[in-house]
């Protein structure tokens, strides 16, 4: 049994015989010590919150509602909430607090949970939102959910070796762009670690329209894979052509908030970064301050 199933069991385990903030605990614990472990650390989170759901209820989850890794527990929550109502349709507007951005990516990684990975069908129930960054943070997660499958055990079938884009072909130009932000996790799936490679499709293979959010995807994903190595991410951004660089950083730094649940983090790695790469890292730092005001 690989390290990341030993400690989604030892997770599921402590929900039962404990309660959510016991696995929690455990999980910082044992992420500290383990830095490989910790870039897969939002799927164990979420673990915990199918967990905590079969033990609680929807409800009774939420009360232990907790950010680790991305607020992965509150999509795993959702996502099994979903999994049991029968008329998704009907139960969508009745999920999440309208403010609640964490939710939201949430139902999107629950659709595709419940839906048997139907992305178009997934992607037209998040345009049922009312608000645009309720359908954005939907889609966020319902391409969450398409590309970075490490944890998952339900292979979509747009996952194409031969075209990492194809999921997001024939999409409008939001989702599109969120697509091709998270398509770069999948393209270094194939090609591990090979950044530089990875720039290079974007700047070549992905259409010029969402081009930039796939540069800054690549900002993103290096920086889940090297958690604690920011200058080594940003010497992955440098290799963009200079015009595009900065969505790199910007991608960085918001996942170093996001992994954090603090914009704090992204805050301390600001002046660790070539002067000229200021900007952009503050511009994310402010975007997240919108979600993550620590």
């Amino acid at each position: 049994m690989c390290r990341y199933e030993q400690a989604a069991d030892e997770a599921r385990s402590i929900v039962q015989e404990d309660d959510p903030s016991a696995a929690l605990a455990f999980l910082r614990e044992t992420l500290a010590d383990d830095s490989e472990l910790e870039s897969l650390c939002h799927g164990l989170v979420h673990e915990v919150g199918h967990a905590a759901y079969e033990k609680l209820g929807f409800d009774g989850a939420l009360a232990y509602e907790d950010d680790l890794c991305g607020s992965g527990y509150i999509h795993g929550i959702v996502e099994t909430h979903l999994d049991n109502v029968r008329d998704i349709e009907a139960a969508l507007p009745t999920i999440c607090e309208q403010g609640s951005a964490k939710c939201f990516h949430g139902v999107g990684h629950g659709l595709m949970y419940k839906l048997d990975n139907d992305l178009p069908k997934s992607v037209s129930l998040c345009g049922t939102f009312g608000e645009n960054f309720q359908r954005i943070q939907c889609a966020e997660g319902v391409f969450m959910e398409t590309y970075d499958s490490e944890t998952r055990f339900h292979a979509s079938p747009f996952l194409k070796e031969d075209d990492p884009f194809f999921a997001c072909r024939g999409l409008d130009p939001v989702n599109e762009g969120v697509c091709a932000f998270y398509a770069t996790r999948y393209y270094l799936k194939l090609h591990p670690r090979e950044y530089e490679r990875t720039i290079e499709w974007c700047m070549t293979d992905v259409p010029e329209r969402p081009r930039d959010a796939c540069i800054k995807g690549v900002g993103d994903t290096a920086m889940k894979q090297n958690i604690n190595e920011p200058l080594f991410v940003e010497s992955v951004c440098e290799w963009a052509p200079v015009d595009k660089r900065h969505y790199c950083i910007e991608g960085m730094i918001s996942y170093a908030i996001v992994h954090a649940a603090k914009s704090s983090a992204g805050a301390a790695i600001c002046p660790m970064l070539k002067e000229e790469n200021w900007p952009a890292c503050q511009k994310a730092v402010s975007e997240g301050e919108g979600f993550y005001p620590v």
